[in-house]
């Protein structure tokens, strides 16, 4: 009986780690598709490691590493290959726009929803075919509705008009889900999470099980000193993505007229 039952766990031991090492696949296969249509990118898609975890439920980064749930890596391929790559790029956007910074001083509500519908719109105007999704039409619908508000959906005009206008935030919540790809738990500084698990999420300190598709030129030896960093992330990141993001914006406009 017990030989049975250590058989079993090394079949299950066997299956997670081939289940983790083909989402890993997946994530580098998002993050070079990519690459491939979006060169200019390549500083902002190599400099973050991967890492699996359970503490988001589907996708996550901030500013250092970039995680994703195993189970919902492979569920999500499945169904539609191109919502890993959607979402990578989504997640790269967000840092490209500078959207997690300061995050604790903002209304996280609106906030989220805010990013999230900036950054959609902006893939949809890039019109890649890697990261088209069966439901982008629904989605441009929607876009088109809520630009009767906002005019410019940028993620400081949303914001600032849901702050403005707080009746009008059921009309946006309503398309919220058709919004997010990620999980902006990784945003809140490090010194509100440090204590371990926080009421309501399911959120630890060590998450640090792998590190993939990093750029070697990104790692230097810096591996050992992540953990003992008190400051917020958001104060970590921000001077280290801000030449980044100024170079990526400039692309970005420029792709887009073309």
């Amino acid at each position: 009986m017990t030989i049975q039952t250590e058989d079993r766990r090394e079949i299950t031991e066997a299956q997670e780690r081939e289940h983790r090492e083909l989402a890993e696949k997946i994530m580098v296969f998002a993050r070079d598709q990519i690459m491939v249509s979006l060169r200019f990118l390549d500083r902002a898609l190599f400099r973050m490691p991967m890492i699996p975890t359970d503490t988001v439920f589907s996708y996550g980064v901030n500013g250092r590493e970039i995680f994703f749930n195993t189970d919902y890596v492979l569920c999500s391929f499945r169904e539609e290959p191109n919502r890993c790559t959607r979402a990578f790029l989504h997640m790269i956007l967000h840092y490209v726009f500078s959207h997690p910074f300061q995050y604790e001083k903002l209304d996280r509500v609106c906030w989220d929803l805010a990013c999230d519908i900036a950054v959609e719109k902006t893939i949809l105007d890039l019109g890649l075919a890697d990261v088209r999704l069966a439901d982008d039409d629904a989605l441009r619908r929607t876009v088109k509705k809520l630009e009767s508000y906002v005019p410019v959906l940028t993620a400081e005009k949303i914001y600032r008009f849901l702050l403005d206008n707080p009746e009008a935030i059921g009309v946006f919540e309503e398309s919220a889900g058709m919004f997010e790809r990620d999980d902006h738990l990784h945003w809140i500084p490090k010194r509100e999470t440090d204590a371990g698990e926080r009421t309501g999420d399911t959120y630890t300190t060590d998450t640090r099980t792998a590190m993939i598709g990093c750029h070697e030129a990104d790692t230097g030896e810096e591996g050992d000193q992540a953990e003992d960093i008190d400051e917020a992330l958001v104060g970590q990141t921000r001077d280290e993505w801000a030449d980044v993001s100024q170079h990526a914006k400039t692309d970005l406009e420029t792709f887009s007229k073309e």
